[in-house]
């Protein structure tokens, strides 16, 4: 597996170009696919020369898996805030789904990138998502979800997460958010093994609270 490399400490135009390069991925992804994700298309799009490319990453492998890095860092660290006064592992799971289909309205670009993403191993995804990880063994513990494998609770739950903000990216009417985030939640719920009226009512309730949440806590 590749692996990926850090950004050392540098000169602020250094910062700059691996932050064009970095969005020139992101847009370029989210726009065509992974299929568009070359060195050309991508130093084409950041206005730089293509040996800085290669200064800041040793191939386009690399490139991509930083692209992963970031682009989960960026939503875990939305979820771990919103989440931080929620005990419920059914409600913080739920919570992070809506989290990552409000996302699709208020960021549209790294939303695009998550939603044309296909899963990793399991291995890295366990290691991208510990809080989900988390919640869903706390989640089986408790007693709230009921399922056999974590591999299969996680695959699930992200496949139904990246296919939510696929379907919001898409939405011609924003109003349409909330109840098909809402019905989508429930039936990943209940996939997960959660009685019916606890998944319809923890699934309405997180996701109407999320989309009425100041935006600026979910982007600041």
């Amino acid at each position: 597996m590749t692996e990926i490399q850090p950004a050392p400490i540098k000169d602020k135009r250094w910062v700059k170009t691996r932050e064009r390069l970095v969005r020139a991925g992101f847009d370029l992804v989210g726009r065509q696919g992974i299929g568009a994700l070359g060195v050309d298309e991508i130093v084409g799009l950041a206005g730089t020369a293509k040996q800085s490319f290669y200064n800041h990453f040793a191939d386009r492998d690399a490139f991509l898996l930083e692209l992963r890095r970031q682009s989960r860092e960026i939503f875990e660290t939305i979820v771990t805030r919103v989440n931080a006064s929620v005990e419920s592992p059914a409600e913080r799971l739920a919570q992070g789904v809506s989290v990552h289909a409000r996302m699709a309205l208020l960021d549209p670009l790294h939303a695009r990138f998550f939603a044309n993403v296909a899963a990793l191993t399991f291995t890295e995804e366990q290691a991208l998502n510990v809080g989900l990880v988390a919640d869903l063994e706390a989640g089986r513990a408790s007693g709230q979800f009921r399922f056999g494998s974590i591999e299969a609770a996680v695959t699930i739950t992200g496949a139904v997460t990246q296919v939510i903000v696929a379907h919001l990216l898409e939405l011609e009417q924003d109003v349409l958010a909330v109840p098909m985030t809402q019905e989508m939640l429930a039936m990943l719920m209940r996939g997960l093994g959660a009685p019916s009226d606890a998944a319809d009512q923890t699934a309405a309730r997180m996701t109407n609270r999320v989309f009425l949440m100041d935006a600026a806590l979910l982007t600041g």
